[in-house]
């Protein structure tokens, strides 16, 4: 599949921007997140597994993001402001407290049931017709 020079660009800012991200000093082991931005070039980022924030996957186009289980330290993930249109959140995030998946184009979200800690949910500008909540 052929790349344009805005992809990457977009794969460039993201291998950037992935320092953006909050790590515990002891965080030892990696994980991928699969991501396919705009018009389907898939890329996969590597992320520390005991990451805490995913904060730079903002406004990139991304029509879809999967997300490894075990991630058990992330606390705020944010994907608003792309072209989203399912997502799955993976069991076992328990210390999540903040989901950011404004601005995208979902029809229905189910979280799981470990997400009791959720504090700060976005879902604006969506085109929701089922959400289902712990």
């Amino acid at each position: 599949m052929k790349k344009s020079k805005t992809n990457n660009r977009k794969a460039f800012w993201l291998g950037f921007m992935l320092i953006a991200g909050t790590t515990p000093a002891s965080a030892q082991e990696t994980v991928e997140i699969q991501i396919t931005i705009g018009d389907g070039v898939v890329q996969t980022i590597g992320v520390d597994r005991d990451i805490e924030e995913l904060d730079f996957l903002i406004g990139l186009g991304l029509t879809s993001i999967t997300l490894p289980e075990g991630l058990t330290r992330l606390e705020t993930l944010s994907l608003g402001g792309n072209q989203l249109t399912s997502f799955t959140l993976p069991e076992g995030l328990t210390r999540l407290t903040s989901l950011d998946l404004s601005r995208n184009e979902l029809a229905n979200l189910t979280l799981p049931g470990g997400s009791t800690n959720l504090r700060y949910l976005d879902l604006s500008y969506n085109e929701l017709t089922s959400l289902t909540l712990p």
